[in-house]
């Protein structure tokens, strides 16, 4: 049912990783000015830029939707839970590689532009959610082997 505990965990999941798509994942300030990495690109937000786009991330941007995509799949595939386990397990891969991966595009970003780079609670928001995938998954495995086990008492 949507009403389960792994339905809440499924969606907390894909409201952590959608936040990364509104709001910045990180920003950075140096002599040559305030950088933002975002989920599409790393961006100049220094007022006076003429092109505020540095480089564009079209492969951060897939690995950050595909999980979400993938997390909203699996939350309405509770009726055929074996699919929903392969989503949901998906999408917690994709969420630890995009947290591996967005730890080190801020680093990079900051050594290149000869910013300090320092830790930031955004670049735990994937890791978190690939914790609540995981719980997800657990969850359901459970609910497959209770209904296996009902279905061999008949």
């Amino acid at each position: 049912m949507i009403q389960r505990v792994q339905s809440i965990f499924i969606l907390v999941a894909a409201i952590a990783m959608a936040s990364l798509v509104f709001w910045p994942i990180d920003s950075f300030g140096s002599a040559m000015g305030l950088v933002e990495v975002r989920w599409n690109g790393i961006f100049d937000v220094t007022p006076a830029t003429q092109t505020p786009l540095i480089e564009s991330m079209t492969s951060l941007a897939i690995v950050i939707i595909l999980p979400i995509v993938l997390n909203l799949v699996g939350l309405f595939l509770f009726k055929v839970r074996p699919w929903q386990m392969k989503a949901v397990g998906l999408a917690a891969g994709f969420e630890f590689c995009v947290g591996i991966f967005i730890i080190y595009l801020c680093c990079q970003t900051a050594d290149g532009i000869g910013a300090q780079w320092g830790f930031n609670v955004r670049w735990l928001l994937p890791f978190v959610a690939a914790v609540l995938d995981v719980l997800a998954y657990r969850r359901i495995s459970d609910d497959e082997e209770l209904v296996r086990s009902l279905n061999r008492l008949r």
